[in-house]
């Protein structure tokens, strides 16, 4: 008896909404059956509204960009899905690696790293870019699709610049 009043009174969550206002989330009436736990009762439903989720969609981060930066970084990235009512929580934190990846290879995103000429070493965009190779850390950037192109003209543009000579070798 006791274990079905917990269930019926504990059936609202409080959060912090979209317009940073709290946000009263009715899970309805409930009983001991409706899941394993309390907490997999509320996981359940708030996906539902997906003020949870398991993955991000590259074109998430791209529609979200904050418009001071140029490069993004992942730790920044990370800390905006914790910090920020305007990002879903996430059910796990690797979620950011994989959205950073597919973003990469799909040419939506680039990963770089910052060099000290001012250039992007490492530079991943439109390849194949594992999870595990993606790092969270303020070290390690994103950057918008039209700041990897034009880096990558730009680059291409050194490269075609560079001359073998002689142009004839014999052996």
């Amino acid at each position: 008896i006791l274990k079905e009043a917990v269930w019926r009174v504990y059936n609202k969550v409080v959060l912090l909404g979209k317009d940073n206002s709290l946000r009263e989330v009715d899970l309805g009436r409930q009983n001991s059956s409706s899941a394993p736990n309390l907490l997999m009762l509320i996981v359940r439903e708030l996906r539902k509204f997906d003020d949870i989720v398991t993955d991000i969609s590259p074109n998430f981060l791209v529609r979200n960009w904050p418009p001071a930066f140029t490069e993004w970084s992942t730790k920044s990235v990370r800390d905006a899905f914790y910090a920020s009512p305007q990002f879903p929580r996430l059910a796990d934190p690797a979620a950011i690696k994989e959205t950073i990846a597919k973003g990469v290879s799909n040419g939506m995103l680039g990963y770089v790293g910052k060099a000290a000429d001012g250039g992007y070493e490492p530079f991943y965009f439109n390849e194949h870019l594992g999870a595990a190779d993606v790092e969270i850390t303020d070290d390690m950037y994103i950057v918008s699709k039209e700041t990897a192109v034009a880096y990558s003209k730009k680059t291409d543009q050194v490269l075609k610049a560079i001359v073998i000579a002689p142009s004839q070798a014999t052996a």
